[in-house]
This record gives structure tokens, C-alpha cells and sequence, in this order.
């Protein structure tokens, strides 16, 4: 029965340069505002009140 072996293989000086890039975005958004109760003409009611939003977003690219 015939066998054959075969190897490959790459030299590290054939191989050349290898470069990866890599980017990146990132986005990140907050807004808030803040108050007392009494601002809306309604005296009879004591108290703060807080309101937010956040915004968040990531993004990548790999180049080989």
C-alpha cells in the first residue's frame, strides 16, 4: 500500500509582516436634570425630584 508523508511548513522569514489593526468607537451620552417640587406652582407638596437618560455604545473593527 502506498503512503505518502507530506509537511508543510512556513519559514519565519517567509512569512513576511503580520499586522492586525484594531479601531474602535465608543459613545457615551448622559443627560440629567434636577428639581424641587414647588417649581410646578403646587406649594402644598415638599420634595426633589431627579430625571436621567444615558446612552452607551461601543463599536470595533479588526483588520488582518
Amino acid at each position: 500500500m502506498p503512503h505518502d508523508d507530506r509537511v508543510r511548513f512556513r519559514s519565519i522569514n517567509d512569512a513576511g509582516l503580520r499586522s492586525e489593526k484594531f479601531t474602535y468607537w465608543d459613545y457615551l451620552f448622559d443627560v440629567g436634570l434636577k428639581g424641587e417640587m414647588g417649581e410646578f406652582g403646587d406649594t402644598s407638596r415638599r420634595g426633589n425630584w431627579e430625571l436621567g437618560f444615558r446612552y452607551s455604545r461601543n463599536e470595533g473593527l479588526d483588520l488582518s
